[in-house]
């Protein structure tokens, strides 16, 4: 049988990113309970509870519009930034970037060359010659 002593037992802290999470879940329950009432209750009845400040009762239908709208317009305007950011087909930076290492001809000592991009006219170079070898062969 296996004993964990209090020594044994690390306690981890929590992020911050953990706690907001955490008290953001918690405040959802009293924030949804608010809008519920206010949106659902009258004016007589909110001020008679002590409540004689609050937003028209119009934003009860406008603000979940709002973000349902926004939550399925955020794909179709992140897709739209990255068509925006992409170059354009005849581009170089298609193929070549700040990135892109040119190859070292020289030997390193190393069985493995280093990484490298290659050059796309030697890769077409390749293609073609292979294409040109299999129609002189016939297969």
């Amino acid at each position: 049988q296996i004993t964990m002593t209090p020594s044994a037992v690390q306690r981890r802290d929590g992020s911050s990113l953990e706690t907001c999470g955490f008290v953001l879940h918690l405040l959802c329950f009293p924030i949804g309970a608010i809008y519920l009432a206010w949106s659902l209750l009258d004016e007589e009845a909110l001020q008679s509870s002590g409540i004689t400040y609050y937003p028209p009762k119009s934003w009860a239908t406008l603000l979940p519009t709002c973000l349902v709208s926004a939550f399925f317009a955020a794909p179709l305007l992140y897709a739209a930034c990255n068509i925006l950011a992409t170059p354009k087909v005849d581009s170089i930076y298609t193929i070549w970037d700040e990135h892109s290492r040119e190859p070292n001809l020289k030997s390193n000592g190393s069985i493995v060359p280093e990484i490298c991009d290659l050059d796309v006219a030697a890769i077409n170079a390749l293609v073609d010659y292979n294409e040109s070898v299999k129609t002189v062969d016939g297969t």
